[in-house]
């Protein structure tokens, strides 16, 4: 495709360029430079109102090459974009012919950050003084004006506008459709990813509350075969129902265990015989007198 901003030229007499992006970068002549969009739309006000009150010339290197004495155009738009102030430059025949051969790539401004007004005497602040069509801009990562590659394809040179823009129509068109086709299968693959995130999730909160079950189950019974192995050993169920609801660990068994080793214990034999009201009582109270004397956590 014909460089856009030489089809821009062939078709207005002008192009649009990016003069200055906001940026930070550090310069041996100024020290740090801050590029803000502050500052470009305070050039716009002041381009605007007609400061500085010359016309803003279109130059060569900013006036220093001696091969290229005087202006090759001229600057008739100012505007602060969100990605930087923006320029429209109006090149002569002379300046068109030099971007056409690829003498210059870039283009550099001259701006001063505080300029006084000559009208009034006063700070009108920062003002754009003219722009320099040049192959060593001050601010990096400038975009060149001519991507001379492309330009050199003479069977694309005769186009009209017209062609041109529709050229581009497509191409963005398809790029668009790229674009859709892509975040489709992104959606796509995200939905499913999601939905076996779930599905595993639910998985593990099942196999954690199996887990859980299981654990309780398991200890539950060690419990109940800690408790018989004392009934065995002559400990009254009553006293050791009255304790099971404290075991909740391993070391409360072990802490019970030191507890019920000195107390008395019914002969073996004797545990099936009949119990008055009186002695279920004694058995209760000698409980709960056990289980009082821990409080295991």
């Amino acid at each position: 495709m014909i460089d856009k901003y030489l089809a821009e030229i062939a078709k207005t007499g002008g192009f649009w360029y990016r003069l200055l992006p906001y940026i930070e970068f550090q310069d041996p002549r100024y020290g740090k430079v801050s590029l803000t969009k502050e500052l470009a739309q305070k050039i716009e006000e002041n381009f605007k109102n007609g400061i500085p009150s010359y016309e803003l010339s279109l130059d060569i290197d900013h006036g220093k090459d001696p091969n290229h004495p005087g202006a090759y155009g001229k600057i008739t738009k100012v505007e602060a974009r969100d990605d930087g102030l923006w320029v429209y430059s109006e090149p002569d025949q002379e300046g068109v012919e030099l971007i056409k051969r690829k003498k210059f790539k870039y283009m550099s401004a001259t701006y001063a950050e505080k300029y006084m007004d000559k009208k009034t005497g006063k700070d009108a602040g920062p003002v754009l003084r003219g722009a320099a069509l040049t192959n060593m801009p001050a601010v990096p990562d400038m975009e060149q004006i001519v991507y001379f590659s492309e330009f050199e394809k003479e069977e694309e040179i005769g186009m009209e506008f017209k062609d041109l823009f529709e050229k581009a129509q497509k191409e963005l068109s398809d790029l668009r459709a790229e674009k859709d086709k892509k975040e489709k299968e992104l959606s796509e693959t995200l939905a499913s990813v999601n939905k076996e995130l779930s599905e595993a999730r639910t998985k593990l909160e099942a196999l954690e509350k199996a887990n859980k079950e299981a654990e309780e189950k398991l200890f539950s019974e060690k419990v109940n075969n800690w408790a018989k192995g004392w009934t065995d050993k002559g400990v009254k169920p009553a006293v050791l129902d009255k304790i099971k609801p404290r075991v909740k660990k391993e070391e409360d068994m072990k802490l019970f265990d030191d507890i019920l080793e000195p107390t008395e214990k019914v002969k073996l034999g004797q545990s099936g015989r009949g119990e008055s009201a009186g002695e279920n009582e004694t058995y209760v109270k000698l409980a709960g007198d056990i289980a009082g004397r821990v409080n295991p956590k």
